[in-house]
């Protein structure tokens, strides 16, 4: 249990990192909108979009956790209902991971604009 809940922790963080660094990259392209193209500021958005919605998910996970625990403890709930909680916490890490892998994506769109752009997809 130590375990999901400090991986959740760590997840929101890291999706909270990322959300913002996203947002800030967006804000700067817009003010220079010549260094990317529609499509990839528009991707870029989806993501950041996507992002913020899975850090939603993550600090749910986290809250319905906890209150799991304390209808435990108080004797209101069962253990399968906190198994069931952990069960979608394990969804929200493997959505995670998916996202974290997209910013090496990510990270090559926002330093090479115009090479992404020539690239046939």
């Amino acid at each position: 249990m130590p375990a999901v809940l400090d991986r959740l922790q760590a997840d929101a963080t890291l999706l909270r990192s990322r959300y913002n660094e996203l947002q800030e990259a967006l804000l700067a392209c817009d003010e220079e909108s010549e260094s990317m193209t529609y499509v990839e500021l528009r991707e870029l958005r989806e993501l950041r979009d996507t992002i913020q919605g899975r850090l939603g998910d993550a600090v749910a996970a986290l809250e319905t956790i906890r209150l799991d625990l304390l209808r435990l403890h108080a004797g209101a709930d069962s253990i399968a209902s906190l198994t069931t909680q952990l069960g979608l916490a394990a969804e929200v890490f493997k959505e995670v991971d998916r996202l974290v892998a997209a910013r090496t994506d990510v990270e090559r769109i926002m330093r090479f604009p115009r090479e992404r752009a020539a690239t046939p997809v």
